[in-house]
């Protein structure tokens, strides 16, 4: 499990386990290209346009256009087309996700505005997404239940019960592999040694607010300078959730690593 191999890479402390009698399973990384569509701005009786692989996919506002009501249609519009084939619209209200249907198979995607509404597209992870040790993954929902994971990019996944997979560890040849490709972590489709229970060291995004007993919280939103799935004390705004039955059992030390506790979900 790499227990005792140490690397001088800050990432790669992290996934380390921190006590015997722990409970370990494989998932495959399953990161699938994600993209997040935000209605920014509504617009009544407008044509609003998410282009997919080239095929443009629309939806026409209604009298009173809401941005609930825009992100609902366009979620319609998507999984009702052909391109649904190749990926899948996810309604978050007001927002939506796209996410590739097909593991390590990107999609193309753009958004045309009308003259007076806005969408605005961003990406949540790619196609090629390298999951690093020490992270929190959640269980992937198709096209098989339970044997793959990626990283949480929305809070539901975190917080709905058996859907937090566990910590990735570091293992002795991923470690070699990490140096080697000066990539630390799991590419995709690689199998990951993932903690389903017991303990583990895992670097903290806010190491002097850590006190035991506190709960542990994994990143679903990003910015710059942020890594999705790490550990925290607090929401960061609502960037982050509380894992369930996770929490600190120590104080960091002087690096951020800290001893977290985790029991497993089903």
């Amino acid at each position: 499990m790499g227990v005792n191999s140490l690397l001088t890479l800050a990432n790669a402390r992290a996934g380390m386990l921190g006590a015997a009698g722990h409970i370990a399973d494989s998932f495959s990384n399953a990161t699938r290209q994600r993209n997040l569509v935000v209605v920014t701005t509504a617009a009544d009786s407008e044509v609003f346009t998410i282009t997919i692989n080239g095929a443009a996919i629309t939806y026409t506002s209604d009298a009173s256009g809401t941005k609930a009501e825009i992100s609902a249609g366009l979620v319609a519009a998507i999984n009702a087309h052909a391109q649904a084939a190749y990926v899948t619209a996810i309604d978050l209200v007001e927002s939506l996700e796209i996410e590739s249907d097909i593991i390590g198979t990107a999609y193309t995607i753009t958004v045309t505005n009308p003259a007076t509404g806005v969408l605005t597209l961003s990406t949540l992870t790619t196609n090629t997404t390298t999951i690093g040790f020490g992270l929190w993954v959640v269980r992937d929902q198709s096209p098989t239940p339970g044997v793959n994971a990626h990283l949480a990019t929305v809070t539901g996944e975190i917080s709905t019960g058996g859907r937090v997979a566990g910590l990735t560890l570091i293992d002795n040849a991923q470690e070699a592999a990490a140096v080697a490709a000066n990539n630390v972590g799991y590419p995709i489709k690689e199998a990951m040694n993932v903690l389903r229970q017991g303990y583990a060291h895992v670097l903290v995004e806010d190491q002097a607010n850590v006190r035991p007993g506190m709960a542990v919280f994994a990143r679903h939103a990003a910015g710059a300078g942020e890594t999705l799935g790490a550990s925290r004390t607090d929401a960061d705004g609502s960037d982050a959730t509380a894992v369930p039955s996770a929490r600190f059992e120590a104080m960091p030390n002087s690096s951020g690593v800290c001893l977290i506790s985790y029991n497993i979900q089903t």
